[in-house]
């Protein structure tokens, strides 16, 4: 059987934690249903909540990638590339260091035998038109 972990993150001002917590359950109900309909078992959830204005760690990010290295998982999957990074140096760095321990990062809404490549080059796009 195919294992899989999910990651969701939301990022809110203070005073809207009730927009928060609806953006992690509409994450983590489509990843879940995602996993379902690939064949996945989810073994664990990494739910970060940032705060706007606040120094974040991304502290469910470090604990992913520190598990990625003995956990018996093979995918993450997520809402979009962007739960992960905007950066796309940093996002291709995370994607390196989780293939280099046999895992792979699902997206839902791409096939799984893409890359990211185009929602990647996507986003970056929108950021220079900033």
């Amino acid at each position: 059987m195919k294992r899989a972990v999910v990651y969701v993150r939301a990022r809110n001002s203070i005073n809207a934690n009730e927009a928060q917590n609806e953006s992690i359950r509409y994450q983590l109900d489509a990843c879940l249903k995602y996993a379902r309909k690939k064949g996945f078992t989810v073994v664990d959830t990494y739910i970060e909540r940032e705060i706007l204005g606040e120094t974040s760690e991304r502290i469910e990010q470090a604990r992913l990638l520190s598990n990625s290295k003995t956990q018996p998982w093979e995918a993450v999957i997520v809402t979009s590339v962007d739960r992960l990074s905007r950066d796309f140096h940093y996002h291709a760095k995370l994607r390196a260091t989780l293939a280099k321990y046999g895992k792979r990062i699902f997206t839902i809404g791409c096939d799984e035998n893409d890359i990211d490549i185009l929602e990647l080059f996507s986003n970056f796009r929108k950021e220079k038109r900033k």
